[in-house]
């Protein structure tokens, strides 16, 4: 937001009332108090600040956000990344299946509903395997299987997240616990790669060595310069670019998970972001938008939620 006020964009702020910082206020034009993520709510009370100074760009500082700034900016005409774009970088089912039919990161994975599911992917590909939500991120849900006790408890355990504790915003999904993903383990250490994208071209910015040694691979510990050979962050790189072009995002700044396993680099989480200005950007967690001052070039004002 003060970044935005100091290249002099006016801002219009959407955001949950309980969590939004009034320490923003400053920058922010407006701001829109509901919850950002019911898109049928929040686009008829932009469409109608966009007809009165028209926006230049949504962009979101926040996962949850990502896809209504792009279903916003698709209905308004504002361009940024499109809206299958952004869907297939939320969803791991899809984005798998998507790099397996191009030839990248060849990793075993199926949705899973029930322990008949996990046991018969088990039988096909072996321990260890994990199970995970298909939506969700911040390692919420994710279960290493390493023996048949494993395996015939995680579907129960899966479940029982959904136990009703979760308040508005706290989800991707209302049904992230109905259906997981199950993937083949991925052996060795895992890097974090950011990048900056402008109309197709990728710059990586950094690599980043994690230590992800906590409860469901929480992450524990970074260490940056990567200490990654020249030959593997060089395949790294390469993938990553490979990676992006193959999502069909454009725009905006990455983040990407890598695993440097024993047959080579493969993506594993992602994170993915897009953006007209960027779209989203890993580290904030509140939806905005921003618009161009009076006068500065005609255009107005530009929205964005996170």
């Amino acid at each position: 937001m003060r970044k935005a006020r100091e290249l002099v964009l006016d801002v219009v702020h959407a955001q949950f009332a309980d969590a939004y910082d009034h320490g923003q206020r400053p920058y922010v034009d407006q701001a829109l108090f509901l919850d950002y993520g019911d898109v049928d709510r929040l686009l008829p009370l932009v469409r109608e600040l966009h007809e009165t100074r028209p926006f230049r760009a949504v962009v979101s500082l926040f996962e949850l956000g990502l896809l209504p700034a792009a279903r916003i900016n698709e209905a308004l005409g504002l361009g940024g990344e499109s809206v299958a774009t952004v869907e297939l970088l939320l969803d791991k089912a899809r984005m798998r299946s998507h790099l397996a039919a191009k030839g990248i990161s060849p990793v075993a994975a199926a949705v899973g509903r029930s322990t008949r599911d996990v046991r018969e992917f088990t039988r096909a590909h072996g321990l260890p395997v994990i199970v995970k939500p298909i939506r969700e991120s911040g390692s919420l849900g994710v279960f290493h299987l390493r023996d048949r006790s494993d395996v015939d408890a995680v579907a129960e355990r899966f479940r029982s997240l959904d136990d009703g504790h979760w308040g508005v915003g706290d989800l991707a999904d209302a049904d992230s616990f109905d259906e997981f993903l199950m993937e083949e383990f991925l052996d060795g250490p895992e890097a974090s790669v950011e990048s900056l994208s402008l109309d197709g071209r990728h710059v990586i910015v950094a690599v980043t060595d994690k230590d992800c040694g906590g409860p469901g691979f929480v992450e524990l510990g970074h260490a940056q310069p990567s200490d990654c050979p020249a030959a593997a962050s060089a395949e790294v790189g390469r993938l990553v670019t490979d990676f992006l072009d193959a999502v069909g995002l454009r725009n905006g700044p990455a983040h990407t998970e890598v695993k440097l396993t024993s047959r080579g680099a493969i993506p594993q989480a992602r994170r993915g972001w897009s953006s007209e200005p960027p779209d989203s950007a890993k580290y904030s967690a509140t939806p905005s938008a921003v618009t161009s001052p009076t006068g500065s070039d005609g255009a107005g004002p530009s929205c964005s939620p996170p």
